[in-house]
């Protein structure tokens, strides 16, 4: 169903959630040195920054296990999060792009980036979640 060997999938799988764990934590770093610039009301876009990014964190340290290990329903429940995830920062950018002069604080590189991986991070789990099910022999889904 998918294009790509699984084992190759599965390395840039692994590679790709790294990557996104690690801008995470570097856009976290970036927040809470704006953190006493802003507003009140840029810090609480920040504050939700801080709850999104860590939520994907933690998922994202289950998301390389189930990668690893192959964990269909592990994998699905992931793409889901990171749906959630991208849902969510995309709000806060439009929020924060009405808002102004606020929107240089709360988006800036590491926010962009976040976003940019973890497309990208859908996109091969998705193709990943594909070739699991090919390899099963299992009916796809939908049919």
């Amino acid at each position: 169903m998918c294009f790509c060997n699984g084992l190759v999938l599965k390395c840039s799988l692994v590679l790709a959630i790294t990557l996104l764990a690690i801008l995470s934590v570097l856009d976290i770093a970036e927040d809470i040195k704006n953190h006493g610039q802003t507003t009140p009301r840029g810090r609480m876009m920040l504050v939700m920054c801080y709850v999104l990014n860590s939520f994907i964190i933690a998922i994202l340290c289950a998301g390389v296990y189930a990668a690893i290990r192959e964990k269909l329903k592990l994998l699905q429940l992931l793409i889901l999060a990171l749906i959630s995830y991208f849902v969510g920062k995309m709000s806060l950018w439009i929020v924060a792009g009405n808002q102004g002069v606020l929107e240089q604080l709360v988006v800036q590189f590491w926010y962009k980036l976040t976003l940019i991986v973890s497309l990208i991070c859908i996109v091969l789990l998705t193709c990943f979640c594909l070739r699991i099910k090919d390899d099963d022999g299992e009916d796809p889904p939908f049919s």
